[in-house]
C-alpha cells in the first residue's frame, strides 16, 4: 500500500505515460489496436482502470487490474500499469504488487531499447513509477511491522510474578483462600497478624484445610501445632472448625 502522502491515484501513468491527455491517448491506443478486438478491450479496460483509480474509486479500479494482469496476451506496458494500480492496494500483497510492476516495467524499457526506440519516454516513465512504488511500499510495511510489534508488546501480560504468586505456584498457599489484599509485594491474608510471630490458630486451621483436601489427608493436631507453634492448641476451636 503506497501512502497516499507519498502517490496520489493521479500518479499512475496514465495513456502513454509522455504527456499526453487521454483523448489523445485513447485515439492513439484504438489506431494502434486496429481491427484487433482483443487489443481494443484491452486498452478499453486500461483507460477505465486508470480513470476510476485517479477518481478514487480504488476498488473498482483494483477489479479491472486483476482481471487484466489475467489475460496472458496483455501488452507488457499495461500489465506494468495494472499492477502499479495493485501496489496502491490497501489488501495484503502489495509489496509483491509493486515488484512484479517493477519487474515488468523493466521488462518494457529492455524491449523497448532492443528494438532501437531512440527515447523510450513512456517505459522510462512506467519503471521510475513502478519504483517509486516499490520503495513506499516497503516503507509502508516496515512501518505496520513496527505497530504490529508495539502493539503486541502492550498486550502481553507481565512476566514478573509477585511472591503471593509464587506460594501459590509452589503450593505453600492455597488457591481456595481467604481474600486477600496486595501490600508491598506480599499477600496479606484475613485472620493473619504480620505483627505477631506466627499465624493465628482459626487462620492456621483455615490455611490448613484446603490443602489437605486436596491432598486427601486429614487435619491433625499434630499438623496444627506444628505449623502454628510450639504453645498448645485450642481444642475447642481446633474441634468447632473440623
Amino acid at each position: 500500500m503506497v501512502s497516499s502522502s507519498d502517490a496520489a491515484p493521479a500518479d499512475i501513468a496514465g495513456g502513454n505515460g509522455d504527456g499526453v491527455n487521454e483523448g489523445e491517448f485513447n485515439a492513439s491506443a484504438w489506431a494502434a489496436a486496429g481491427d484487433n478486438n482483443t487489443l481494443r478491450v484491452y486498452y478499453a479496460l486500461d483507460t477505465n482502470m486508470i480513470q476510476l483509480h485517479k477518481k478514487g474509486s480504488v476498488n473498482e479500479a483494483e477489479h479491472i487490474a486483476r482481471t487484466l494482469v489475467s489475460y496472458a496476451d496483455l501488452p507488457l506496458l499495461l500489465r506494468a500499469r495494472a499492477c502499479l494500480v495493485m501496489a496502491h492496494s490497501t489488501e495484503p500483497g502489495y509489496v509483491q504488487w509493486a515488484r512484479e510492476a517493477v519487474r515488468i516495467a523493466q521488462m518494457c524499457l529492455d524491449h523497448a531499447t532492443e528494438a532501437g526506440v531512440d527515447m523510450p519516454t513512456a517505459e522510462q516513465r512506467m519503471l521510475a513509477q513502478c519504483e517509486e512504488a516499490l520503495q513506499n511500499a516497503q516503507d509502508d510495511l516496515q512501518k505496520e511491522e513496527a505497530e504490529e510489534e508495539e502493539e503486541e508488546e502492550e498486550e502481553l501480560p507481565s512476566m514478573s510474578m509477585s511472591a503471593a504468586d509464587r506460594l501459590v505456584v509452589e503450593g505453600a498457599i492455597p488457591r481456595q483462600m481467604p481474600a486477600t489484599r496486595k501490600k508491598h509485594g506480599l499477600a496479606t491474608l484475613g485472620g493473619v497478624s504480620r505483627t505477631t510471630t506466627g499465624p493465628s490458630r482459626r487462620s492456621t486451621c483455615e490455611l490448613l484445610q484446603p490443602q489437605q483436601e486436596r491432598e486427601g489427608g486429614t487435619v491433625t493436631k499434630e499438623a496444627v501445632v506444628r505449623l502454628g507453634g510450639d504453645d498448645d492448641v485450642d481444642m475447642d476451636e481446633y474441634e468447632k472448625h473440623y
